[in-house]
């Protein structure tokens, strides 16, 4: 699980040392915390069994995805049919179609969009929008999807950084940099910056997400069955607020 997860610790009263846990709730499993990234390719790899990541990061790592639902390309052909020039913020949320945590852990907190400084006569979609020039983002697996998808022939390309996206998108030192993809709760911050919003790409929360490999092995997931009936009983209040 994240690091940040204090509350779900406290609910598995867990305790432990050097990022190993137990809980006497569920004395067959062994809790680890890390970055989310770090859970999310463990549990690519088979060496996690299950592991609380939000939706962002799932997504980000490929975590069950086999492509994009006809719905919501139909909705990204609407949006980038548009000719009209807006700075209001243009939603074109798209899901990949097996992307769904096996338990979720409350309703979406956050999501991941688009964010450019403030240029007056510019179109809502974001290769349009940008031109030409580099996103900055710390989500270039989940960037670059949407980038793709929209059929555009400007080259925009995805740049990785780890500080924050809108003090650098912001600041101007690199005049490549023509927008950022982030997580943001409230978008905020964003506002603080100067940036205009203009696409919301996918809505995140937490959730219990397993290995692919529990889609095999029986053996694996008769044992990994009791465990989360376990963490549904336990978590049932994150599940149902």
């Amino acid at each position: 699980m994240a690091e940040d997860c204090a509350p779900i610790r406290d609910v598995l009263e867990l305790e432990g040392s050097q990022g190993a846990f137990r809980s006497r709730f569920v004395p067959d499993a062994v809790f680890r915390s890390l970055r989310v990234a770090d859970i999310a390719r463990f549990l690519k790899r088979g060496i996690f069994q299950l592991g609380i990541i939000g939706d962002d990061t799932a997504c980000e790592e490929d975590l069950e995805i086999q492509g994009f639902s006809s719905k919501i390309l139909a909705q990204l052909d609407r949006v980038r049919s548009k000719t009209e020039a807006t700075t209001e913020l243009e939603p074109y949320i798209f899901c990949p179609v097996n992307r769904k945590a096996i338990l979720n852990l409350g309703e979406p907190t956050c999501m991941t969009l688009f964010a450019r400084p403030d240029v007056k006569g510019t179109l809502p979609f974001p290769n349009r929008l940008l031109s030409s020039g580099r996103i900055a983002t710390s989500y270039p697996n989940l960037a670059g999807k949407a980038l793709r998808i929209s059929n555009d022939m400007n080259p925009v390309s995805v740049e990785t950084f780890d500080g924050k996206i809108e003090s650098i998108v912001a600041n101007g030192d690199d005049k490549n940099i023509v927008g950022g993809f982030d997580l943001v709760r409230t978008g905020n911050t964003l506002d603080e910056f100067g940036l205009v919003k203009y696409g919301s790409v996918a809505e995140s929360r937490p959730g219990i997400w397993q290995t692919p490999s529990l889609i095999t092995d029986q053996s694996m997931r008769s044992g990994v069955a009791d465990v989360l009936a376990i963490l549904r009983e336990r978590l049932g209040y994150f599940i149902n607020c």
